[in-house]
């Protein structure tokens, strides 16, 4: 489990978009969530736009891509990455 600031800091960053994944802190924090809170972040960036007009919710193709990055990051640091990820 990762504290809330690094969770809160991991979603304020993916307002960018997968371009964020391009920095190593970013994909650090994207490691650190286990399975149950990656899941709350790809059901959150689902239905973005619920309450936040300003953002847009993330495309299949762009979810499927941060699930990729969340399992290839947590392998590399020896973390796991569980089974696939429930992406609807």
């Amino acid at each position: 489990m990762i504290a809330a600031s690094t969770l809160d800091a991991l979603f304020y960053v993916l307002r960018r978009g997968l371009a964020a994944l391009d920095d190593p802190d970013n994909r650090s924090r994207l490691a650190q969530c286990d399975q149950d809170e990656f899941r709350k972040l790809v059901a959150e960036l689902r239905t973005w736009p619920a309450g936040r007009h300003w953002l847009r919710a993330w495309p299949e193709d762009e979810l499927r891509r941060l699930t990729q990055t969340w399992q290839a990051e947590r392998a590399r640091r020896g973390l796991g990455n569980g089974p696939d990820v429930d992406r609807r």
